[in-house]
């Protein structure tokens, strides 16, 4: 979702976003790939098959609401209570 905002941004809006990251998959959602290796710019091209965040978005299946209209939670469901830690005796 945070890929969709930056995109929408960027072509609704003219927004330049500059992201940095080591992952190649998240750079592909940019327009343009920039690699630098010691400080110096080794490659700069346009991304040829940028990802759309919004395509990958619309392919999932609709979140789970567990009942609540809390839109934070929609989509964590926790199957049941976490248990309780057990207690042993002092020092094991």
């Amino acid at each position: 979702m945070v890929m969709d905002v930056f995109q929408r941004l960027n072509v609704e809006r003219g927004i330049t976003i500059l992201l940095i990251t080591h992952e190649h998959d998240i750079a592909e959602y940019g327009t343009r790939t920039i690699a630098f290796r010691d400080g110096h710019i080794v490659r700069d091209a346009a991304n040829e098959h940028r990802r759309m965040a919004k395509d990958e978005l619309a392919a999932l299946p609709p979140p789970e609401v567990n009942g609540s209209t809390d839109t934070h939670s929609v989509g964590l469901k926790r199957k049941s209570a976490p248990k309780a830690a057990a207690a042993g005796p002092a020092g094991s």
